[in-house]
């Protein structure tokens, strides 16, 4: 799991980690889309796009690959989930999409691409991360690495198509977004309120729930609560980004106050940052665009925000107030954060130009006698760890770089960037496990197409 449980709060069973393979993936696998045969590679890859965001909260597939004694550990082992297989369908069919492009002039392409990763300063950033990362792959190559640059890829094909879809096919998956997170939220709002998983054979996780106080944290389909919120986070970005041009905008705040309500049972601290933050960047004034909204829009998507979040916080049991009560403290708010950085820091100093490398960090802390490694949950420690002090710096550079393009773009862009921050300074998931990465590219792709439109 990316997070423990805070000094004094009474633990649950222990989550395995591990994906559910009792039941074989292609028996849990949703049906794709059928698509004409007049459709085109790029409308396909979208259709089997919104496949792959239904199939997201299934947690279930099965192991590739593990390092020894981490066949439990989502961090030591390379797995294929039911998502992956539509995903990597997508990727194909994008790639097939821009081919044309690449052969039709490969000089000019080659050039482009040249120009293109030295435009600007939060270009050439990602092309020192990605050179430097390529290096330090080269010097600890590992599976582990090499499904994370597959990921990696197939996520930056994600974001393009979304960046350059058309107004039709971006309104359907920001819908599908939002509405398998809802679905989602409300699953974690049953389980929360029953104490334990519902029995819903192919759609929940197996194990007990983790307790605060009086209440139990949901995790809808998904194997951690803290993983449902960066998918309930999405959605609610996915839902916000949706507001400027839509015409009927009441599903639009259903779908935030559902996704909030969800969080609400998570009570994960991270996402009651994010939403805190959110909330005040909606409201703040701020310099009028011309095609803003009216400000009621805003208005009342952060009223949804705030009413379905506090809602389930407060009327579900104490499990906030718990969380709050195990907080008053630096070691028990952290919740082992300080000691996961000191561990982080102590692999750099030892690997400070090619690092441990990549997707090899709980690997190398394992091989040192860790007997629960857990990754630093903080991107800049975790890239600088794996890829070396190098890759570390571009990560900070490109967040700043980030921050500068998206907080000053429009109100909706700005708010759904800080929404899932605290996700990326203080927890693992958006950047290691395999479905965050591809709820990542998500976010990034929908925030770039909102920042360009």
């Amino acid at each position: 799991m990316t997070s423990r449980l805070p000094t004094g709060a009474s633990v649950a069973p222990p989550l395995p980690g591990r994906i559910d393979s009792a039941t074989p993936a292609t028996a849990r696998a949703a049906p794709v889309p059928s698509v004409s045969p007049g459709k085109s590679p790029s409308e396909v890859a979208f259709a089997l796009l919104v496949a792959t965001i239904v199939l997201v909260p299934i947690a279930a597939g099965t192991v590739v690959w593990s390092a020894p004694g981490g066949d439990g550990d989502f961090n030591r082992r390379v797995t294929f989930q039911i998502f992956d297989l539509a995903l990597v369908m997508t990727g194909c069919l994008r790639i097939a999409a821009l081919l044309p492009r690449v052969l039709g002039d490969p000089a000019r392409a080659v050039a482009n691409v040249g120009r293109g990763a030295v435009r600007s300063a939060l270009s050439l950033s990602i092309t020192v991360l990605g050179v430097v990362a390529v290096i330090a792959f080269a010097v600890n190559p590992s599976p582990r690495g090499a499904e994370l640059a597959a990921r990696i890829g197939l996520g930056a094909l994600v974001a393009q198509a979304l960046i350059v879809a058309s107004s039709q096919w971006l309104a359907r998956v920001q819908a599908i977004i939002a509405a398998t997170a809802a679905a989602d939220a409300v699953l974690a709002i049953a389980q929360s309120a029953h104490g334990g998983p519902l029995g819903l054979r192919w759609l929940e996780f197996r194990g007990g729930l983790y307790p605060f106080g009086t209440s139990y944290a949901g995790r809808g389909g998904l194997t951690h609560p803290y993983h449902l919120a960066v998918l309930l986070e999405v959605g609610i970005a996915a839902a916000m980004l949706a507001l400027r041009h839509s015409h009927r905008r009441l599903p639009w705040f259903v779908a935030i106050a559902t996704c909030s309500a969800g969080l609400g049972v998570t009570y994960s601290r991270a996402a009651a940052i994010g939403v805190a933050a959110t909330i005040v960047v909606l409201l703040l004034p701020r310099r009028a665009r011309r095609d803003d909204p009216p400000h009621r829009v805003y208005l009342l998507a952060a009223c949804a925000l705030f009413a379905g979040i506090a809602a389930t916080g407060l009327t579900m049991g104490n499990g906030w107030y718990a969380r709050a009560s195990t907080s008053t403290s630096l070691s028990s708010a952290d919740s082992g954060r300080l000691d996961r950085a000191r561990e982080a820091v102590d692999l750099i100093r030892d690997h400070p130009i090619t690092g441990v490398g990549p997707g090899q960090y709980s690997i190398a802390l394992a091989a040192l006698g860790h007997d629960a490694p857990l990754p630093p949950h903080n991107i800049v420690l975790h890239a600088a760890a794996e890829a070396g002090v190098l890759a570390g710096a571009a990560i900070a550079l490109i967040a700043l770089l980030l921050a500068r393009r998206y907080l000053w773009a429009s109100r909706e862009t700005a708010a759904a960037f800080v929404l899932l921050l605290p996700y990326f300074a203080f927890d693992a998931y958006p950047y290691v496990f395999p479905v965050g990465l591809f709820l990542s590219a998500l976010w990034f792709g929908l925030l770039e197409r909102a920042r360009r439109a």
